[in-house]
């Protein structure tokens, strides 16, 4: 519809339109100048044609992304069904995974009778084979809890030595045939992260290693400083090696590289996947070096036991995880007769959440507890709830009654300068 009138009222014309016409025409327009009355006739059409045009992509669209979004509201039930049910598969294969182990390491001793060689050999394979097994169902039960967001992290201070020194008889069984050298820098001493975390991903990392490499070659693993405030442990081994483009697809779940395939090893491609998650977890990064036939090196890094250190780690891990804008402190400590700060970092650990950092309150015996600032306030709330609710220590022996105190929240571009100031109450660090 194309409105003609004699009138020149503005307010009409807006009236029209929101009525549905088309255009507004004065009279002395369409009968003064045909050509001009011509062109804005077929100026409405055009608009009317676009506009009918638009309304119905529009409605496609609609269509489209409902279409889309059905779809894909079917496709995430039906994935965590599917990983429900190869969580709960592995967590049941736990248990006979052990009698397995079990039995085939007593008869490898002994102790049912004597066995040949040949029986040895046969039953060392089963082991090895449920060591696999029972690494695949960790990997499973890691990655399902990782998603999920309530795998447990309890950092502190880590003896780089110690750290090698409980992997090392397990990786020895393991290397037959390989061997296994070990290379500690003198300036290296202690790390920062969770010390099961940063042994699981060493572990995959030398098994990996082994897996690849042929009978008689070397896997060293050396561990040095990297910059000022980390150190770098890595597995080098002198097996095929990688293209680089093998190497974008190393960290993705269920894929390996087909050159991994060389000495006829066969895994789910998770066990890498699951080391990016564990050393992002421990505030590090996870690296691969390699050429092809000329062996591959991975390496992962942690942060050192300063605060600026961790702190700095801390922070920039948020950063990429970009689904925090902010972050809070709570100090917390407990009443007398408490107990020691062990304790309180244990009780911690359990109860706070994979993306809460715990630093010792430079103060005193209590705790500095750093996280996510969504709800500072219902953070404080729930970590006393969960404290008043746990068993007390024993007959004659109760346990101090927990306090939280709230230190403040700061945007992660400017936490950096109070938050030091407050795990380190360094002068330096209040004027940085």
């Amino acid at each position: 519809m194309i409105v003609v009138t004699s009138s020149g009222n503005e307010d009409i014309a807006a009236r029209v339109f929101r009525l549905g016409a088309a255009d507004y025409i004065r009279k002395d327009t369409a009968f003064g100048d045909e050509a001009n009355f011509r062109r804005a006739l077929l100026e409405s059409l055009r608009r009317y044609d676009l506009e009918h045009t638009t309304r119905e992509l529009t409605r496609r669209l609609k269509q489209a992304n409902n279409d889309l979004t059905t779809k894909g509201e079917r496709l995430a039930a039906m994935s965590e069904t599917a990983h429900r049910f190869v969580e709960d598969v592995a967590h049941e294969f736990r248990t006979p995974l052990a009698v397995i182990q079990e039995f085939a390491s007593i008869m490898g001793d002994g102790i049912g009778g004597e066995i040949s060689p040949k029986h040895g050999e046969f039953l060392g394979f089963i082991v090895d084979a449920t060591r696999d097994l029972t690494q695949l169902v960790d990997d499973f039960l890691d990655g399902g809890k990782l998603r999920a967001g309530t795998l447990r992290v309890a950092r502190q201070p880590i003896g780089v030595d110690a750290l090698l020194d409980s992997a090392w008889p397990m990786l020895e069984s393991r290397a037959r045939g390989i061997t296994l050298e070990r290379h500690l820098a003198a300036d290296v001493r202690d790390a920062f992260g969770d010390p099961d975390k940063a042994r699981r991903t060493l572990i995959n990392l030398v098994i990996n290693a082994i897996k690849f490499s042929g009978a008689g070659t070397e896997v060293a693993v050396s561990v040095r400083r990297d910059g000022d405030d980390a150190i770098r442990i890595a597995v080098e081994d002198q097996g095929p090696g990688m293209t680089e483009e093998q190497q974008t697809q190393l960290f993705e779940r269920f894929r390996q590289a087909d050159a991994m395939e060389t000495f006829g090893s066969k895994g789910f491609g998770l066990g890498l996947s699951i080391v990016k998650e564990l050393v992002d977890i421990n505030l590090g990064a996870v690296d691969v070096r390699s050429r092809l036939g000329e062996g591959s090196t991975f390496s992962f890094t942690l942060p050192t036991p300063q605060p600026r250190s961790v702190l700095g780690h801390y922070l920039r891990w948020l950063a990429r995880e970009q689904r925090h804008e902010q972050v809070a402190a709570l100090r917390v400590q407990r009443d007398e007769p408490a107990g020691d700060r062990d304790a309180l970092f244990a009780f911690l650990a359990t109860e706070s959440r994979a993306h809460d950092l715990q630093l010792p309150d430079p103060a005193g015996d209590g705790v500095i507890l750093l996280g996510p600032a969504q709800d500072p306030a219902g953070w404080r709330t729930r970590l006393l709830a969960l404290d008043r609710a746990r068993p007390q220590a024993g007959p004659g022996q109760p346990p101090g009654a927990m306090r939280c105190e709230h230190l403040g929240r700061w945007d992660l571009a400017s936490a950096e300068p109070p938050l030091l100031a407050i795990v380190t109450r360094t002068q330096e660090a209040v004027h940085a």
